[in-house]
């Protein structure tokens, strides 16, 4: 399999993409007009990357791979948590309050962090090439 073409690097840049949105919304706080259209991107790309990750990845995961099988669960948790933390900031936003990203900001980088440095390459490396061409396809595919 090409390097340029791993699950690792294909899913980094999705993080990327959220991390740049995130930061968009933390830099134009003295905007405040702006960060509803920016959060509301941000909440879009979060879900689809969820989705992405749930029906394309998660779905090639059995549980005969005990080690990969628990880091699986492990994200599907934190996948709920971070969306709840989601509706906290939309609520706060509908009612007009700044809230506080910081904390969501820290939830999505230990997030992150794990699946880059950890779940992916472990993929990448475990994974049989049809397996790997399958998911890198599903990942590719427009939801």
């Amino acid at each position: 399999m090409n390097k340029n073409n791993t699950i690792s690097k294909i899913m980094k840049k999705h993080h990327y993409k959220l991390e740049r949105l995130l930061n968009r919304i933390k830099k134009s706080s003295k905007e405040y007009e702006v960060i509803p259209k920016v959060f509301n991107k941000l909440k879009w790309e979060l879900r689809k990357h969820f989705v992405t990750e749930e029906k394309a990845i998660f779905t090639f995961i059995y549980k005969e791979d005990q080690e990969i099988h628990e880091m699986k669960d492990e994200l599907l948790k934190e996948h709920r948590i971070i969306l709840k933390e989601l509706d906290k900031i939309e609520a706060g936003f509908n009612n007009n309050e700044k809230p506080n990203l910081d904390e969501f900001q820290n939830l999505l980088i230990k997030h992150r962090d794990f699946e880059d440095e950890t779940f992916y390459p472990k993929l990448d490396e475990e994974l049989d090439e049809v397996k790997k061409k399958e998911i890198i396809d599903r990942i590719n595919t427009p939801v």
